[in-house]
């Protein structure tokens, strides 16, 4: 393999350079553009123009679905029309009363963002107003091989002017300091508001407030009586026992019968709408008898009706083939197989004792102090065993088919799984180093001879090319990855959704500060970086640390990307814009399929949430000296982002669980990242600096830079040490003083009503209901028929035709005014018609 030529490498090095600065004005100026237009058509959709009244309404709940498509008790007032009203009304809103509409991990993510405010803003005041004027005057400028907004960042300092480097130094140390007291002061009150919200009385009355679930079990104690006496010794005792039971052939069977009910919904809906379509067309008439039963023979024929075909083998888990196996009537099939079905279910669930133990229980304790007392007490003498224990878990949250999973296999999960996921950031870093180099396209045209045909390209296409779609695709790419890694941390035995949220915060951020960061810095300047490599390997971080401020182009067309285009689509709800006049008229044809494609709530997984905007963070705190104009587009893009997402936690999404908060401090040490790496980037580029006559004349603010670096490790620790115990857990006393007041903050004038109810610690299949059937109400009878058929065969059948019609086109509509909340729709009992 030949040999790179250094000084061709250089002769690549210097066009790049040259280019930066012919190419950035015009990026610039389409990318604000496009972002600005693309941002307003989107922010326009929320109000649209005229249109059918139905659409109308429809958009405005799409993008407001919390004041419409939940139970009424839980529904916000609307905002008011118009877009400043809307936004006013949204920061009128107090905190309490946030907390009270959504959840205590919302709270903390919109205070996530006014810390990083309160952290960028005054940095704002203060770094750009001393280095700014510092690094743009008597600078390199073009004839040094600096251009654009470089001219405003640290590689412009003179060579003559090496002194002024003091006062980057001087704003480092500054921000470190500023940082780091914010991080404390944001831990100290974060402790105080969520021991406040779980000790109020509104909390306490929750099952899962006192209820701790404990883990790999010794066979020898999995009875009520042995877990009793082990814990009854913690004071106020145990108050309840439910040990986990396997239930997963009971999970497949009700699994197959959801399954039967929406393949017969479907059938039962087809036959009506053809039974209907043949009525109007005249060719269905009767020709006889009215006293013709089934009523749809009156009009169809059985080569009308819907036909599948069984499995070959007769297996649940093998998929019907075409012109292979049995061929059989649709509804009678379904109709049988889910009487049978319910039938066994029911049977089951009435002998749940029969189903064998696993090494796992839920302990509810009389007193809440119990609970974190046993989840920090040591249960056993021998290692890994009744460990880890939880809690504060929401029954519904519970991820029942890791509940047999023991310490060990965990252990054993958790290793092959990180094996997994570091190949998968590494196969990564190929695509996402593409965005990368295409961020830098022009530049590379100008020296690589097959590329050439890219400067003929027009200016604006060029725009798009080299600014907007590199941070597209970065984007479409990095929502893909993470459910291929959320997929594997769940592989890894977590017990509940939300511990395998807390697992995805670490190990998503970590892979958006390699891929996002890193490896992007890497492939924006990767020219530098093989010439250092082909002539000193040793010189690689030095070179790293040189092109750093390089790279920061890029980031400033990401985050103004993030900034304005994702919040304007988070407000308008442009996915479910697109699902409903889409995706729904392609597929939906049930009312089963229409309505939970309008009635499911987006749900925010804060795994893959908090890391985005800490990456941003870091990033913004990483070029804050080097390139301190980024602290500009972090102050806009993270006051966007509180704005929407206050709006989106009030009237899109609706919380099904809660950590109460446990996010929080992961992200905002998280942030300690960013910290590092820019001490350890101004070092390396302290000690790179050098003057008029090639000295080096920086090693001092280098050294001293290194010395903050250890500082901060070992601040972080007595952090950490300090920290660690009341991140999660309830101490024993609390300042009543503080707590009171603390707990006014946080609930406000919530009036108590009643106590809070929630369902036993048992598997979710020891008490499903029977799904409904829904079919549309028709004018011929047919649905009547239909339910009076089914009826007929058994009474385990659950069918309806309640609040469902079809229109006059024969598609499905489903009656707004008779809300399926309060019909429920997923029937769990069986008086539910």
């Amino acid at each position: 393999m030949a040999t790179p030529n250094p000084k061709s490498l250089a002769e690549i090095s210097s066009v790049v350079d040259a280019s930066m600065g012919k190419f950035q004005s015009l990026e610039w100026r389409f990318f604000y553009s496009l972002c600005l237009k693309i941002g307003s058509l989107e922010y326009s959709m929320e109000f649209p123009p005229d249109s059918r009244h139905q659409a109308v309404v429809l958009t405005i709940n799409s993008s407001r679905p919390r004041t419409h498509f939940v139970p009424k008790n839980e529904r916000p007032i609307p905002p008011p029309p118009g877009f400043l009203p809307c936004v006013l009304s949204v920061l009128r809103i107090s905190d309490p009363e946030l907390i009270r509409q959504s959840s205590l991990d919302a709270y903390f993510f919109l205070r996530y963002l006014s810390t990083l405010l309160k952290i960028f803003a005054p940095l704002t005041l203060v770094v750009i107003p001393i280095l700014v004027p510092l690094n743009a005057m008597n600078g390199k400028d073009s004839a040094g091989g600096v251009w654009g907004l470089d001219r405003l960042s640290w590689a412009n300092v003179g060579l003559t002017h090496t002194d002024w480097y003091w006062a980057h130094l001087t704003l480092a140390i500054v921000v470190v300091i500023y940082v780091s007291y914010t991080i404390w002061d944001e831990l100290q009150q974060y402790i105080r508001l969520r021991q406040a919200y779980l000790t109020s009385h509104q909390h306490r009355l929750r099952a899962s407030a006192s209820t701790v679930l404990i883990t790999s079990i010794p066979n020898k104690y999995l009875s009520v009586e042995n877990l009793r006496g082990i814990f009854d010794v913690f004071p106020g005792g145990v108050s309840k026992i439910w040990i986990n039971r396997n239930l997963s052939k009971l999970t497949e069977k009700i699994k197959r019968r959801r399954e039967l009910a929406s393949s017969l919904e479907a059938a039962e809906t087809k036959l009506i709408q053809k039974a209907l379509k043949a009525y109007a067309s005249g060719k269905g008439q009767p020709k006889g008898s009215n006293g013709i039963s089934p009523l749809w023979k009156r009009y169809l024929t059985e080569e009308d009706r819907e036909f599948i075909r069984l499995p070959v083998f007769d297996s649940t888990w093998m998929p019907s083939l075409p012109l292979v196996g049995t061929k059989v009537d649709t509804i009678d099939h379904c109709r049988k197989e889910y009487v049978r079905l319910t039938a066994e279910i029911e049977q089951e669930q009435q002998q749940l004792e029969e189903f064998p133990l696993v090494n796992s229980a839920f302990i509810q304790f009389n007193q809440q102090i119990t609970a974190h007392m046993v989840c920090q007490s040591v249960n056993h003498y021998m290692p890994q065993y009744m460990t880890p224990r939880h809690v504060e878990t929401s029954p519904e949250d519970v991820l029942w088919e890791n509940m047999s999973i023991g310490r060990w296999e965990e252990v054993i999960r958790t290793v092959l799984t990180n094996v997994a996921i570091i190949a998968l950031i590494i196969v990564c870093a190929i695509p996402i180093t593409f965005t990368g180099l295409l961020s830098q396209i022009i530049y590379l045209a100008a020296v690589i001879p097959w590329l050439d045909w890219i400067n003929r390209l027009p200016h604006w296409l060029l725009g798009v090319v080299q600014g907007v779609l590199p941070s597209t695709i970065l984007a479409s790419l990095l929502a893909g990855l993470s459910k291929a890694l959320r997929f594997l941390i769940r592989k890894q035995g977590k017990h509940s959704g939300m511990a395998v949220e807390l697992s995805m915060q670490n190990y998503y951020f970590i892979f958006l500060f390699v891929q996002v960061f890193l490896v992007v810095s890497l492939s924006a300047g990767f020219t530098t970086v093989i010439e250092a490599f082909t002539s000193n390997v040793s010189s690689v971080p030095a070179a790293l640390a040189k092109n750093l401020p390089k790279a920061n182009n890029y980031f400033f067309s990401y985050m103004l990307l993030q900034a304005l285009l994702v919040s304007a689509s988070t407000l308008t709800q442009v996915g479910t814009l697109i699902n409903l006049f889409f995706f729904a008229p392609l597929l939906d044809t049930t009312a089963g399929q229409k309505w939970a494609r309008q009635t499911d709530l987006p749900q925010i997984q804060w795994g893959t949430f908090f890391p985005v905007y800490t990456n941003l963070a870091c990033i913004g705190l990483i070029y804050s000296v080097i390139s301190p104009m980024i602290l500009l587009f972090n102050i806009i893009a993270f006051a966007l982002f509180w704005i929407t997402h206050r709006y989106n936690t009030l009237y899109v999404t609706r919380p099904q669980s809660d950590t109460y908060g446990l996010f929080y401090p992961k992200a905002i040490t998280q942030l300690f990242a960013g910290l590092y790496f820019m001490e350890a980037s101004l070092a390396g580029l302290f000690f790179l600096i050098r003057d008029s006559h090639e000295e080096a004349v920086c090693n001092g603010q280098a050294a001293v830079m290194i010395v903050t670096m250890i500082s901060t490790a070992i601040y972080q620790y007595i952090l950490n040490e300090t920290f660690g115990p009341l991140l999660k857990y309830l101490p024993i006393k609390l300042d009543s003083d503080v707590f009171h007041h603390d707990q006014g903050f946080v609930l406000g004038d919530i009036q108590e009503t009643g106590m809070a109810t929630e369902m036993p610690f048992r598997h979710e299949s020891s008490g499903a209901g029977r799904p409904v059937i829904r079919i549309p109400k028709d004018i011929l009878g047919i649905s009547e028929d239909e339910i009076h058929q089914s009826r007929a065969l058994s009474k385990l059948i659950s069918i309806s035709d309640r609040g469902v019609s079809l229109d006059i086109n024969g598609r499905v509509n489903i009656d707004q005014l008779q809300n399926p909340y309060e019909t429920r729709w997923a029937c769990q009992g069986l008086n539910c018609m």
